[in-house]
């Protein structure tokens, strides 16, 4: 009898400690494009995509936030932009501080991108921003500033530059360094 009463204490403060236990942010990757949610209007979170939203063509669902993430070269890149209608528009804090909002946008419903990321980024029409983040660890969240319809959906991104590109910049930088010295 001792020993069913140890085992069923020992059960309930395993059971306790899981539910105490804070959620663990699963990490998003670099070069993945993630379609994520909204429902509600100006200032309700963005929220992981799931089957309610409709995917974008080069996208996976974008967990829970935080997007967590480490940014292991000099800086990265986090790109967002709405999508499908135009008119959403959105603020992005990292580690709870704000690091900004992304462009207005049109508020024309007749304007739509439909779900291919690229065509809503590369249009003047959506709200987007590209934010550049330091070397480090990322944890970014983020809520509606702008929202017409009270709802959609939109993706980021994250870019890590290339280390060839960054050696090119540097021989350039030393090139241009070198040319001062002789003047």
């Amino acid at each position: 009898m001792k020993i069913r009463s140890i085992i069923t204490a020992a059960i309930i403060g395993l059971g306790v400690s899981a539910a105490l236990t804070p959620a663990q942010a699963t990490p998003v990757n670099s070069d993945q494009w993630y379609t994520f949610g909204f429902s509600g209007g100006n200032g309700t979170a963005l929220l992981p995509g799931n089957g309610s939203f409709t995917l974008g063509q080069r996208s996976v669902y974008a967990p829970n936030t935080p997007w967590e993430f480490n940014c292991n070269a000099h800086h990265c890149k986090f790109i967002i932009t709405d999508g499908f209608q135009a008119g959403d528009e959105f603020t992005i804090s990292d580690f709870g501080v704000s690091i900004g909002a992304t462009s207005p946008a049109a508020n024309n419903s007749g304007i739509n991108c439909g779900n291919d990321e690229v065509a809503c980024l590369m249009s003047t029409d959506f709200s987007d921003r590209t934010y550049i983040l330091a070397n480090g660890p990322h944890s970014l969240t983020g809520i509606v500033s702008d929202s017409p319809y009270g709802g959609g959906a939109g993706f980021f991104i994250i870019r890590v530059p290339e280390p060839a590109s960054l050696a090119l910049m540097g021989i350039g930088l030393l090139g241009l360094a070198l040319r001062r010295r002789k003047n």
